[in-house]
């Protein structure tokens, strides 16, 4: 895990292709396999697969002042407004990063 932390960074420029189906099931497996920080904490992760959709919708409105970054797919986390559950998924998102970078796809998240 150490060396999959050395090797991880932050990428802001996305080639403009879809990933193949096997890469995405093992994203929708390494999402339903991350483990709990805690019992109580719930969080929901979705895969959107249509980015150019997505960019659309939020450029302007969310990214690095208000600058999105364009990606042909995109991870949404979402859970209740508590603060258990923003712990848990501050957690999640870092976990799943590092899984990604284990199979050296590149992620970005905020």
């Amino acid at each position: 895990m150490i060396k999959v932390m050395e090797k991880r960074k932050t990428i802001r420029d996305y080639k403009d292709a879809a990933l193949s189906a096997n890469v995405m099931n093992h994203i929708r497996e390494t999402i339903a396999n991350i483990p709990p920080l805690t019992e109580n904490a719930s969080i929901e992760i979705g895969v959107l697969q249509d980015g150019n959709s997505v960019f659309k919708a939020l450029d302007g409105i969310v990214g690095y002042s208000g600058i999105m970054i364009k990606a042909p797919h995109y991870l949404v986390m979402m859970c209740e407004d508590r603060e258990e559950n923003f712990i848990s998924v501050g957690h999640a998102g870092e976990w799943l990063s590092l899984e990604l970078t284990k199979i050296d796809l590149g992620s970005c998240w905020l």
